[in-house]
């Protein structure tokens, strides 16, 4: 009877550390999709009222339009990392919110496309380097 009953009991052993392990699975799950939407959370309310300050409807593209599109791309955390910096680094160089950073943010959104992702990191890199170039920056500004 014992020989019986161990196969049966090793398959129900099995079966627990399975459904232990896809249980831990899913708080992980959990709780990395809860700092990614924090991350989105914080950045839309960041720029929703950075562009209330130009006008309501610009606020509200970027609650309805913009951020669903940025918080549901590929590789979001670093996205979300990146439009945080340009963003600073355009209030820093007193760009203009109606349009230099309005712009930014439409290339965004045309960036965050799925058939336009391979591009972020190529165009990011470009207008980096003509915004830290004081000689370029115009120029830069222009690109948006």
């Amino acid at each position: 009877m014992e020989f019986f009953a161990s196969p049966i009991i090793n398959r129900q052993i099995t079966g627990l550390r399975f459904l232990l392990l896809a249980v831990l699975g899913c708080f992980a799950m959990t709780g990395t999709i809860h700092a990614q939407s924090e991350a989105c959370e914080a950045l839309e309310v960041r720029l929703t009222n950075l562009m209330n300050n130009v006008s309501k409807e610009d606020g509200r593209w970027v609650k309805k339009t913009l951020m669903p599109s940025l918080c549901a791309s590929l590789d979001m955390e670093a996205k979300i990392e990146t439009v945080e910096e340009v963003v600073t680094a355009l209030e820093d160089a007193r760009a203009s919110g109606s349009e230099d950073i309005r712009n930014y943010l439409r290339t965004v959104l045309a960036l965050s496309a799925p058939d336009k992702q391979e591009l972020w990191d190529d165009w990011h890199s470009f207008a980096s380097r003509m915004w830290s170039n004081k000689k370029y920056r115009k120029t830069g500004f222009e690109l948006l």
